[in-house]
């Protein structure tokens, strides 16, 4: 008795692959679609850093040194209001700008 009901679901799953297969034909090339248009990139919106991101405002080039923590992560718009280091968390005593070659 097992068995057969056994038999049935398979028979069942089979049945139920059979008609997705069938109406998945049109469904991949919509999928397809969609997957190209959330992988476009924009050019116009990217931004391009050339150096490592402040980690205050992900905006700008990293070009200051908190001390004493050591961590290169700020911009010096975010160092100017910055009173902790946002890698870190621990209080700055002062920063130092840095210019990568």
């Amino acid at each position: 008795m097992l068995q057969a009901q056994l038999q049935q679901a398979m028979n069942g799953c089979s049945a139920h692959r059979v008609q997705m297969d069938a109406g998945n034909e049109l469904g991949c090339a919509v999928g397809d679609i969609d997957d190209a248009e959330s992988a476009y990139i924009d050019p116009d919106r990217v931004l391009e850093l050339t150096g490592p991101s402040c980690k205050g405002c992900r905006r700008r080039d990293a070009s200051v040194v908190v001390l004493p923590c050591q961590h290169f992560c700020l911009c010096k718009e975010c160092d100017s209001v910055a009173q902790i280091c946002p890698i870190c968390y621990s209080y700055r005593s002062s920063s130092v700008e840095a210019f990568l070659c």
